[in-house]
Parts: structure tokens; C-alpha cells; sequence
């Protein structure tokens, strides 16, 4: 029973792709900048972030934790009116996870599409699996414990920075 279990480990790490978001360009030299990252959605669609977000402008919700989901949800129920209104706008649910993980993708993203029904919120969400210290201070979130909310154009720039839940405030700069 052990050696069927360590087989089906070993066979879970051999198949997932350990890759599973590559660093294509740290951007080291531009602290506060969005690196280039290639991952992919929930629907197994390669992106290449940033330059392959749908809007110019892109709020990018970073949760860090499954428990910080219920705070990413405050911002995902009112997102779809922001999306009518500017149709440059897009948002996108990055769960960021330590790159020592990785070999759990498939039951990771596997339960979390078992979790998000709707197709359109599975291509945006977009897991990353990286070192989550240095991702976290390369975006300037660092010094904030809860999620980040970022506001992105497809050149990395972040234009703005919301943490926690959304409120009204947020919502107004936005």
C-alpha cells in the first residue's frame, strides 16, 4: 500500500509540469514593476503576463492564502459592473503559491476548478507557482499581510495598489 502510494506521488510529480509559471524577466532593475511571467489559466490556457491581459488596464487580484478568498470575493462581486462600463478594463484572480508546491498543481488547480463552475472566472484565474517573498516585494506588497488588489497595464506598470477587502473608497479610485 506504501509503494502504491509513493508510485502515484512520483508519477503526480513526473507529469505535472514543474514549470508551471517560468520568470521570463524579473525586471529586478524596476523594483515596483510587474515581472514577465508565463503561467497559465485555470482553463489550461497559456498567458503571458502582462502583455497578454485582455484590457489596458487590469486589476489583478493576489490572494496568498485560501482563506483570503472570501476578500477576493468583496472585489469580484462588483467587478463585472466596472468591466461593462470600460471595456478596456479587465480583472483577473492570481492565487500565488510557493514555487515548493508546484508539484501539487494538478490537485491544487484541480480543486479549484471543481470550486469555479463558471468558464469565463476559470481563463482568469491564473495560478502562480513562485517564490513568493521575492514576487511579493517585487510588487510592492511586501509590508501587507492580505491580499493586493493592482492595478496593471500591459507594460507591468502598476498604477495603483488596494489591500484587503474593496470598499466603496477603492471602488471610487478605481
Amino acid at each position: 500500500m506504501i509503494r502504491a502510494a509513493l508510485t502515484t506521488a512520483l508519477l503526480l510529480v513526473l507529469a505535472s509540469p514543474l514549470g508551471a509559471t517560468e520568470v521570463l524577466d524579473r525586471r529586478e532593475d524596476r523594483p515596483g514593476v510587474f515581472p514577465v511571467l508565463a503561467a497559465e489559466t485555470l482553463r489550461e490556457r497559456k498567458v503571458r503576463l502582462p502583455d497578454q491581459l485582455k484590457g489596458e488596464r487590469n486589476l489583478l487580484l493576489v490572494a496568498y492564502e485560501r482563506e483570503q478568498q472570501a476578500d477576493v470575493d468583496t472585489w469580484l462581486a462588483v467587478l463585472d459592473t466596472f468591466a461593462l462600463k470600460a471595456p478596456a478594463f479587465a480583472y483577473y484572480e492570481l492565487p500565488t503559491i510557493s514555487s515548493g508546491m508546484r508539484w501539487m498543481r494538478p490537485m491544487i488547480d484541480g480543486g479549484m476548478r471543481q470550486g469555479i463552475p463558471d468558464r469565463a472566472q476559470r481563463d482568469r484565474t491564473i495560478t502562480l507557482y513562485l517564490d513568493v517573498d521575492w514576487f511579493r516585494s517585487q510588487i510592492g506588497t511586501a509590508d501587507h499581510d492580505g491580499i493586493a488588489a493592482l492595478l496593471v497595464d500591459r507594460e507591468g506598470i502598476i498604477h495603483a495598489r488596494w489591500f484587503g477587502r474593496y470598499d466603496d473608497v477603492a471602488g471610487a479610485q478605481l
